[in-house]
Parts: C-alpha cells; sequence; structure tokens
C-alpha cells in the first residue's frame, strides 16, 4: 500500500475523491505522486496500487428534464466479481448514490456500458456526478462530470423571459387572431404566434433568389404594415382581391453601387404575412442626389437603416428611420418621412426628428439613437427609440410631441428599459398590443451574457395618465413569471 498527499494523487488521478476512497493508480503515477510533498494540513487517502482493481470512465447526461436525468459511462471488471454505483450531487461532495445497493458489473475484461436514472431533481439546477466501481482488487472512481436540469414550466397563465431565441431587432405585426414577428438575418426571418409569447419559426421574407439584388449585406430591422387593398387591389406591384390584406414590408441593405458605398430602406410587399415577398427597390421620393434615392440618403444625410411605418388616425403614413451621418459623417439622427397612399413611395423630404444628446445614449465617442418606434396614444405621439452599445450596454427611451413630425421632447426618466446584471443590452424594441388583456407590450431583444445572443423578449408598457404629458416606462426587463399579455 502506497500513502501520499491528497493534492498529489488528484493531480495523478484527476478526481476529486471523498474521504475513504481507494484510488486505483498505475505504478508511475503513484511514484509521481509520492515525489509531490502535500501542503501543510491537506489530507490523506490510502491508495492501492494493484492490478486488476475496474476501470472505469464517466460518461454524460441524456434526457435531462426539470427533474430527472440518465446518467452512463463504462466500467471494465478486469477479470473480477466488480459492482457499481454513481455518486451525484449538486457539489462534488455528492451526497446520492443510485443505483443503492450497488449494481453487477460482471467479471470480464471488457467495457460495460452502465446507467442509472435519477429522479426528484431540482429545475434550473446544476448536478454533478462520477461513476465508482469496486471489487476484490480495490475502488476506482471516475471522472467528474455534470448536466443542467431543464427550467421549470412557468406557472398557468404566466410567460418567462427570453420567449425565443435568436431575433434581433424584433418587430410584431397582428393579423386578427396571429402574430407575425420580422428581425435582422439572412432573408429576413419570420415567426409565428398566436398568444405572442409561444413563437415558432414562419420562414423568411425572401429566398436566396428573391432577395433584393441591390443589397449586399446588412439585412437589418425589417418592419412590416398590414393594410386593406382599395378597389383596385393594389399591393405595390401586386394586384390582388379588393379588401384583401397587402403586407408592406420595410427593410435595410447595403448599397455598394452608390459613389460611397450606403445602407438604404428597400420596400416589397406580398400577398401573406410569412414570405413571399417581392421587391420594389429602395425608397424613392422622385429625387436622386449623389447619395441616391431619398431612401439611401439625402444633401444633409446619408445611411438609412431601422425603418419604422406608421399610419395616423387620418390616414397619413408616416416613415421613421435612422440617418446615420449628417454631411460631415458624424451625428446620427432619427428622420422621418411621409409615404405615399401606394406605401411603397415616399413624399417630400426627410425631416431630422433628433439626435445623441443624453449621456447613456453613448456609444464609444458618439452618441447614437436607432430603431425608432412611433406610438400614438391620446393624441400624443411617443418615438420610442434605442441607443448605447448594443454590444453591451443598449437601452431604450422615448421622447413624445403633438404631431407626427415633432416637435419632440426626450422624456428625463430616460432610459426606461436597460440592462440588469442578468439582461444585458435591452432595445431594438417596437410595440404591440397583447391579446389577451388588450394592453400595451414592448417586444424587443437582449443577452444573457456579453456576447450571447440577441433573444427574443417581452414586457409590459406601463402608461402615467395622471402625468401631464402622461409618461411611460418599460415593466422590465424580467426574467421571472410575468401574467400573459
Amino acid at each position: 500500500m502506497l500513502v501520499g498527499c491528497v493534492v498529489a494523487l488528484l493531480a495523478a488521478v484527476g478526481v476529486a475523491p471523498a474521504r475513504g476512497d481507494v484510488i486505483r493508480l498505475s505504478r508511475p503515477q503513484a511514484l509521481r505522486a509520492l515525489a509531490s510533498p502535500a501542503p501543510s494540513g491537506a489530507p490523506q487517502v490510502a491508495v492501492r496500487v494493484l492490478a486488476g482493481a475496474p476501470s472505469v470512465t464517466t460518461g454524460s447526461a441524456s434526457g435531462v428534464t426539470t427533474t430527472s436525468a440518465t446518467i452512463a459511462g463504462t466500467v471494465n471488471a478486469n477479470g473480477r466479481p466488480t459492482t457499481y454505483h454513481f455518486e451525484s450531487g449538486t457539489t462534488t461532495a455528492y451526497g446520492a448514490r443510485a443505483p443503492s445497493p450497488d449494481a453487477v458489473a460482471g467479471s470480464d475484461s471488457t467495457a460495460r456500458a452502465v446507467s442509472a436514472s435519477l429522479t426528484g431533481l431540482l429545475p434550473g439546477t446544476t448536478y454533478h456526478f462520477r461513476l465508482v466501481a469496486t471489487n476484490s482488487r480495490g475502488t476506482t472512481a471516475g471522472n467528474d462530470m455534470t448536466f443542467t436540469t431543464a427550467p421549470a414550466a412557468p406557472p398557468a397563465g404566466t410567460y418567462t423571459n427570453p420567449i425565443f431565441g435568436s431575433f434581433p431587432d424584433p418587430m410584431a405585426v397582428r393579423t386578427g387572431v396571429d402574430y407575425y414577428a420580422y428581425a435582422t438575418g439572412g432573408n429576413f426571418p419570420i415567426l409565428h404566434s398566436t398568444d405572442l409569447v409561444n413563437w415558432s419559426g414562419a420562414g423568411a421574407a425572401f429566398t436566396a433568389a428573391t432577395f433584393p439584388s441591390w443589397s449586399s449585406g446588412n439585412p437589418w430591422a425589417p418592419s412590416v404594415l398590414a393594410v386593406t387593398t382599395g378597389a383596385d387591389g393594389r399591393c405595390g406591384s401586386l394586384v390582388l382581391p379588393a379588401g384583401s390584406l397587402c403586407f408592406v414590408l420595410y427593410y435595410t441593405g447595403l448599397n455598394n453601387a452608390l459613389p460611397a458605398a450606403s445602407n438604404c430602406i428597400g420596400v416589397a410587399v406580398s400577398a401573406r404575412p410569412d414570405g413571399g415577398f417581392v421587391d420594389q427597390g429602395i425608397l424613392d421620393n422622385g429625387t436622386t442626389t449623389a447619395r441616391g434615392p431619398v431612401g439611401c440618403g439625402d444633401a444633409r444625410g446619408y445611411s438609412n437603416i431601422d425603418p419604422a411605418p406608421f399610419i395616423d388616425v387620418d390616414g397619413r403614413a408616416y416613415l421613421y428611420s435612422e440617418t446615420g451621418h449628417n454631411a460631415s459623417g458624424a451625428a446620427a439622427t432619427i428622420s422621418a418621412i411621409r409615404l405615399a397612399p401606394d406605401l411603397v413611395h415616399a413624399v417630400g423630404s426627410r425631416v431630422e426628428l433628433f439626435s445623441g444628446t443624453q449621456a447613456w445614449e453613448q456609444r464609444s465617442t458618439v452618441k447614437v439613437v436607432e430603431g425608432p418606434w412611433m406610438h400614438r396614444r391620446n393624441a400624443r405621439y411617443y418615438l420610442f427609440y434605442s441607443g448605447g452599445d448594443f454590444q453591451r450596454d443598449y437601452a431604450m427611451g422615448y421622447a413624445s410631441g403633438t404631431a407626427p413630425l415633432g416637435p419632440f421632447a426626450k422624456s428625463a426618466a430616460n432610459p426606461i428599459l436597460k440592462g440588469t446584471a442578468s439582461v444585458i443590452g435591452p432595445g431594438g424594441g417596437s410595440v404591440v398590443v397583447g391579446p389577451t388583456t388588450g394592453a400595451d407590450q414592448m417586444i424587443y431583444h437582449a443577452r444573457a451574457a456579453p456576447g450571447a445572443p440577441r433573444t427574443l423578449r417581452l414586457d409590459r408598457l406601463v402608461w402615467n395618465d395622471a402625468a401631464s404629458p402622461a409618461t411611460v416606462a418599460v415593466s422590465g426587463p424580467t426574467t421571472t413569471p410575468q401574467p400573459l399579455p
């Protein structure tokens, strides 16, 4: 029998034995362990260097649910009757074993797959486990492995963020009992839901064959209007039955054909919300400058992104966006332009609404305002927007006014949606009405950790009509069960 310090033995075998474990070492491993002095106060363990002790490998966990899992491994009895069990627990002290009593692993000299079922586990919890086998020549403990149980299902009548995986810059439109959401990404991915919290993939706005030929990249922040066609059935270049729904998509693309490459806003139409969009080209008001059509820029600014359509109660339509640079190449602004009655063209000139002025909007050396979304409530216009660094401290605020083109005053309470220790960079949001309560909701993205995907989330808007003018906040970002919207 060889006796060595626990630290040296751990370095040799790569396990953390509990008190009383007996570990099988090869002779070279034992000699290396004995050559390493133990730290002061380190506990001692007994090690038997005996040929024929079992060989074990801890495998992986499978079938993991909120309260159960199956753990596996392999045992080689090395020619002697051998039994085994798994140790498991929330720390490497383990504390539980299965099966109990030990199960038989045989007595031959081949590696046999073994497993055990664990039940009664806690939801959303990380567990450690290892395989331990014993025969007449000693006991061998396998390496430590871990698994995490699935989180608990939210209580009835609630939901928990995030409500879907990666889905940046989301916008949702309601058509009857259905919701369709659109996001940044190749061909502009689409999701479908009937309750605003359970989403499934519904395709994409374009295919590789139908993707706009003028765009070479930057498929960012799409938005969709659902409108009813008139007597002529016109839906852009499409002719549909009178009174049917026409879906108008506004999207961002990179235009390399301009003298200076620039982001531009394009328009597409479809007879359905889940794809089949036909491109109508870059937004155009009939005037072209050195910056291209007005969808790309004008003499006062260029590089338009994040289009957000809005139809006022008088039937006039507007498109809000971020203009990335002024004429000198700096200072992003939130802008708007009137849309023609056909919704695929613009009329008039771009109107600059506001630029970055508040400290939370800072990104590197400049203040950034982007991702606008217009919402009218009680004859007042609330223009939500995002600011800051979308990779770190992204957040959302709003400005309000009495007309769709302003003037707008930013809220002193901004940002009204900002990150926490567990929710990084919430933003890119838009407003949608919940199906159950009829209340306004903010649908947005955020990260669970720096560099993690921007996942889809939903939280309630809270209006304070006692203020003059009325103010608004977001009840979030939340990560605990919330009432259905």
